[in-house]
């Protein structure tokens, strides 16, 4: 027969087995406590059961509380409205703020008075309807368009192609020379021209203030221009010629004057009047024509019936006295068969 366990091995066995059920401990554990509990129960001394006992279930309290401690990270702290305030003004984003109102899990009962006040202070609709229920879903808002690239600069008008002139339909004009001048109309039908030629008219002065005290004012100062030569080169035989006109750039058709020459010697002379550099020419000397622009900068014009005799076109602003020279002019002759 097997020897009965004494009481006080007993109440060892029975104490260990309630401290495992407090503990809970699990099952496979078990079998390690029973050996070492019987390991205990050889021993002669009754001390040392109840001593193991005691080790083994101190033992088995500081290993299940280590382990809960390991196991159990400390609770985080519960999220407050001062603090979704806090983190509005802090410049967060509404994603990110209504991601951590739902890692809290608490739902608010806010009343009027905390919502106006979270309103108040800045805090998005979408944030205090998670608030109130952190289930619900939420979309985060599209991200705003992209600002519109600025338009680019119109570019810049072409510049306007200078307008070339068409050529004059005229045909006389379409043959006139180039060069500006003034061109004598030869012959119509086969449009032939001869240019007059530009001369300066030299400056000459009469009498003077001495003159003028002898003759007792009858005589008066005056000044003059002339041209070498009894006759011009070009001859005119019509008493009613017509000239071609090509004016020079900044040139006006109204400064030209058709004047009569009188031949004194070997040369042909102007009166100018008693100023030369403003000069007065007398009314008789003074011819008319008419003129008529027939394409840009290009003038007809017709002259009255002209006697036999000198003239001259002369250019007025074309003096230079420093030079000796009164004016400028294209001279010609009329002979009239």
């Amino acid at each position: 027969m097997p020897k009965a366990i004494p009481d006080q091995r007993v109440c060892a066995a029975e104490m260990l087995m309630t401290v495992c059920s407090c503990l809970h401990l699990e099952p496979r554990n078990f079998s390690k406590i029973g050996v070492i509990f019987c390991y205990s129960v050889k021993h002669k001394h009754m001390g040392r059961p109840i001593l193991a006992v005691c080790c083994l279930v101190l033992a088995c309290m500081f290993a299940q509380l280590q382990g809960q401690a390991q196991s159990s990270p400390p609770p985080s702290p519960t999220l407050t409205l001062d603090e979704v305030v806090r983190l509005t003004r802090a410049g967060l984003s509404e994603e990110l703020i209504i991601t951590k109102v739902k890692k809290n899990n608490k739902s608010f009962d806010l009343t009027t008075e905390e919502i106006l006040e979270l309103k108040h202070a800045g805090v998005t609709d979408p944030v205090i309807k998670t608030l109130m229920d952190p289930t619900q879903p939420y979309s985060p808002p599209p991200p705003p368009p992209a600002p519109a690239p600025a338009p680019a600069p119109a570019p810049a008008p072409p510049a306007p192609a200078e307008k070339k002139p068409s050529p004059p339909e005229d045909p006389i004009v379409a043959k006139l020379p180039p060069e500006p001048g003034i061109y004598f109309l030869v012959n119509a039908d086969d449009i032939s021209f001869q240019k007059l030629e530009l001369k300066s008219l030299t400056l000459a002065k009469s009498g003077g203030k001495m003159t003028k005290v002898l003759t007792g004012g009858l005589m008066k100062p005056g000044a003059s221009g002339y041209l070498a030569g009894a006759a011009a080169r070009t001859r005119v035989e019509r008493a009613n010629p017509v000239f071609y006109v090509r004016l020079e750039e900044k040139s006006s058709i109204e400064e030209l004057l058709l004047i009569t020459m009188r031949r004194t010697g070997d040369r042909r002379e102007v009166d100018a009047g008693p100023d030369p550099a403003k000069p007065v020419f007398p009314v008789p000397d003074l011819k008319q024509y008419e003129s008529t622009e027939v394409f840009r900068g290009i003038y007809r014009i017709t002259t009255s019936s002209l006697e036999n005799g000198q003239y001259v076109f002369l250019r007025l602003g074309s003096a230079d006295e420093k030079k000796g020279i009164l004016a400028k002019g294209w001279d010609f002759g009329v002979t009239v068969k």
